[in-house]
């Protein structure tokens, strides 16, 4: 049995079992003297029937009672209830030996002369509480010894521990969570300086203390290292690009739990015209080759750069994402502590540009940039197309910690943070959650347009089909994607299969058709594609009702549906839009 380690209080007066709130039935205390050592009067007197037995010095013994000096004092107990075990036992006070039960304990005081038997009730680190006809009975720990098949295991921890968060952001979100894990358990909650501390409502014993630390993302991984019970939480960029550069952390005895998502994002002024820009255009920005908004639309006005310094929190992570848009001109770039000093320097001047985390720009209120790809196609930092990664910048915020060494405090809390009831805590530090996201057709702009602009295999007649079908269907956050030319489900799909099976199984969708929908690339002909796309969404099919019982998978009201290449989120002339392209997704409506 593991307890939370809490903080000392200062006991009341006890004796030498530390007993509190006793309730005396079959005997009573008739004085209280102090310790006596073990004579040839020494006697036990076990009650089968209270599951009590007491030990002291027997003083005197009448036709009623057995009179037995302890710590306790002077105990009057009953003849017809007791057995006498002892050499001072009157003849025929003895009886057979008192068996326990597999469920009860015996409490024996250090001194080894006074011993309370009863069933546990529970234990932490100050006390013992056990039952038994007699009453309940509080314990101090110091002052016994526990034996009986039924003793716990006690595990007890230094309640300290700390998180490291690689953005002040994120420091924020984390406090939020440990907030609401503290109104979830019915705890008191309490922020100092950097440090939160968590107590019982009942008696404000210490559960946890925990420092929230902000440091750049390669010391916030190096705080992983061997048997520390901190946890560090990163996103899946940093943490990947800063493991092989600290020592002592091992990705293969992490426990990594998926808290939100964020991203890198490019902002501006909200007065700037300019709606989006290719990847091209910010390398040229920020390589220096392109100075002015004139070939971007913005009118013929200097651009003005502004980031994070590489000597701040998170300049390391700023300047990693640039990189990507090759070797940066950085003497024209002004550079900032905060990721909040940089978007206000780009809303006062119409004429900057800047690069921030998602969370910090969502805060802040900030324009975001749209990214504009090669096809046309444009991905926008919304709540949805970063929890899809279809905003390719978009980036999982992971807590990681070591399995064998995490304080129990922490991983009860990140396993608290998998509850839909969590991930409202997330959100108003401007992340995006992990739960379940719901967008419309109408809402996917020139993702519906795109085929027949662009792609040389439009099919109106599917194209039509495809609009009748989903027209008032809401698409889910969940979708499942295939190896080229296959329909064999990637790794992550058949982790998302399992959610999707959980998430028929609490009924969440009841009363609503479930509607896997496949879509291809344009490799091949199109009605090639259309078929491919249908026996994807048939396999997805078969492995997510092999997930129920039969008599469960009758009752399911699946549909499959497939529409080629019609609506692609990728541009269809690169690898990864193709991988991207390859898809069956999740729609709901209402069933007829």
């Amino acid at each position: 049995m593991v307890q939370f380690g809490k903080s000392k209080k200062v006991p009341n007066k006890r004796n030498a079992l530390g007993l509190t709130s006793v309730a005396f039935g079959a005997f009573t205390v008739l004085a209280a003297n102090p310790a006596i050592s073990q004579t040839d009067q020494y006697v036990r007197l076990e009650m089968p029937k209270n599951n009590v037995s007491v030990e002291g010095e027997l003083v005197n013994v009448d036709d009623e009672f057995f009179y037995v000096e302890g710590t306790l004092g002077v105990l009057r107990v009953s003849r017809e209830t007791a057995v006498c075990i002892g050499a001072a036992c009157p003849d025929g006070s003895e009886g057979p030996e008192v068996v326990a039960s597999s469920r009860d304990i015996v409490l024996k005081s250090k001194d080894g002369e006074v011993e309370l038997r009863g069933e546990l009730v529970s234990v932490d680190d100050q006390h013992f509480i056990i039952r038994n006809r007699l009453g309940e009975f509080s314990l101090l720990r110091s002052n016994v010894d526990c034996g009986g098949p039924a003793c716990p295991k006690v595990e007890f921890y230094d309640p300290q521990f700390a998180i490291h968060s690689a953005t002040p952001e994120v420091r924020g979100m984390v406090a939020n969570l440990l907030q609401g894990y503290a109104e979830a358990n019915d705890h008191e909650y309490e922020a100092d300086s950097g440090t939160i501390r968590l107590y019982e409502k009942d008696g404000r014993d210490l559960i946890a203390e925990i420092s929230l630390i902000t440091e750049d993302p390669r010391s916030a991984i190096q705080a992983l290292s061997e048997n520390t019970p901190d946890i560090s939480i990163v996103d899946q960029q940093q943490f990947s690009s800063q493991l092989p550069n600290v020592e002592n952390v091992d990705p293969a005895n992490l426990e990594q739990v998926l808290l939100a998502y964020d991203g890198t994002v490019v902002i501006g002024h909200q007065e700037n015209p300019v709606q989006d820009l290719d990847v091209l255009e910010i390398a040229q920005i920020w390589n220096g080759t392109n100075n002015s908004w004139r070939s971007l639309g913005g009118g013929d006005f200097p651009i003005a750069v502004h980031m994070v310094g590489e000597s701040a929190t998170t300049g390391s992570d700023a300047k990693l994402w640039l990189s990507n848009f090759g070797q940066s001109n950085l003497n024209g770039i002004v550079t900032h502590n905060t990721e909040a000093e940089v978007i206000e320097a780009v809303q006062a001047d119409r004429n900057a540009i800047g690069v921030v985390h998602r969370a910090a720009a969502q805060m802040y209120h900030a324009k975001m940039f749209d990214l504009r790809k090669s096809c046309g196609l444009t991905a926008s930092p919304t709540d949805f197309d970063m929890q899809i990664e279809h905003y390719p910048l978009s980036l999982p915020v992971n807590a990681y910690g070591q399995r064998a060494s995490m304080h129990p405090v922490a991983k009860s809390f990140l396993d608290w943070t998998q509850t839909f009831e969590a991930q409202r805590h997330a959100a108003p530090q401007g992340f995006v959650s992990t739960q379940l996201q719901r967008t419309k057709m109408r809402d996917m702009g020139v993702s519906i347009i795109h085929t027949a602009a662009v792609e040389p295999d439009f099919d109106g007649a599917e194209f039509a089909s495809m609009m009748r079908e989903l027209r008032d269907a809401d698409r889910l956050s969940i979708s499942f994607r295939f190896l080229p030319g296959s329909s064999s489900l990637d790794n992550e799909s058949v982790e998302n299969i399992k959610d999707l099976a959980a998430r028929l199984r609490r009924s969440e969708f009841d009363g609503q058709e479930v509607l896997l929908v496949g879509f291809a690339d344009s490799v091949g002909p199109a009605d090639r594609n259309t078929v491919l796309s249908e026996r994807r969404a048939e396999a997805v099919r078969t492995v997510l009702e092999a997930e129920f019982e039969a008599e469960t998978r009758d009752k399911l009201n699946i549909q499959v549906l497939s529409f080629g290449e019609q609506m692609p989120l990728d541009c269809n002339d690169t690898d990864d839009g193709r991988a991207n392209n390859r898809r069956v997704e999740v729609w709901t409506r209402v069933a007829n």
